[in-house]
């Protein structure tokens, strides 16, 4: 009897340590499990969010609005980002300012020019800017030119196109030419032109518009 009696508080010694054990399991799983959702929620708000709304401004910007900025209210690393991001903003919507002021500069003077003023890339199939002055002399719409960027080629009278290819050729050698040739205009009419061109290079050296001036 009396080693069934020691059997037994053994066993219920055992069974005490094993519940104090899974108690203490238990609560330290939820101290972690409190501590985990407190970092990610300090988380989400310190890291996550200001990178969504940087990334809300980002695609705002790229799609053109250069007034989009973010609050500077983040963390270290966070807040520093968030200054560079507003500081290129900035820049860019100086850059996006002064370009559109010199296109705007730039139409008032082609425009105004009583001669004719053609942009194009370097092969002549896609033009990129006609003056106004174009209808006049050509006798054609602008709106054709865009649709038909060959049609200027092709109203050069067919005794001087020899002479035309020629000087195309030395605009693709990146060299500027000038040549007075003939254009048959629909109505008919034959109009002598004065052609002078220029080569536009890129970074690289090569030849990627050809500005014209008749």
């Amino acid at each position: 009897a009396h080693r069934d009696l020691e059997f037994n508080a053994n066993e219920q010694s055992i069974q005490r340590r094993a519940q104090h054990t899974i108690i203490d399991f238990l609560a330290s799983l939820a101290l972690f499990i409190l501590f985990m959702g407190g970092l990610v929620l300090f988380t989400r708000r310190a890291i996550v969010r200001p990178l969504d709304r940087l990334a809300s401004a980002a695609s705002a910007v790229a799609q053109g609005d250069f007034h989009r900025t973010v609050a500077a209210t983040g963390r270290d690393e966070i807040k520093r980002l968030q200054i560079a991001f507003n500081e290129m903003v900035k820049g860019l919507r100086e850059k996006h300012v002064a370009l559109a002021e010199s296109e705007s500069r730039f139409r008032q003077m082609a425009e105004h020019f009583p001669g004719v003023f053609v942009m194009s890339d370097a092969l002549g199939k896609d033009i990129l800017y006609v003056s106004p002055g174009y209808k006049t002399v050509w006798g054609q719409s602008i709106e054709q030119l865009y649709r038909q960027p060959d049609s200027i080629v092709q109203s050069v009278h067919p005794q001087d196109r020899d002479a035309a290819r020629e000087t195309m050729e030395k605009l693709g050698e990146g060299k500027p030419a000038a040549l007075e040739y003939r254009i048959a205009r629909p109505d008919g009419l034959i109009r002598w032109i004065w052609d002078r061109s220029f080569p536009i290079k890129d970074e690289k050296g090569q030849v990627y518009r050809v500005t014209a001036v008749y």
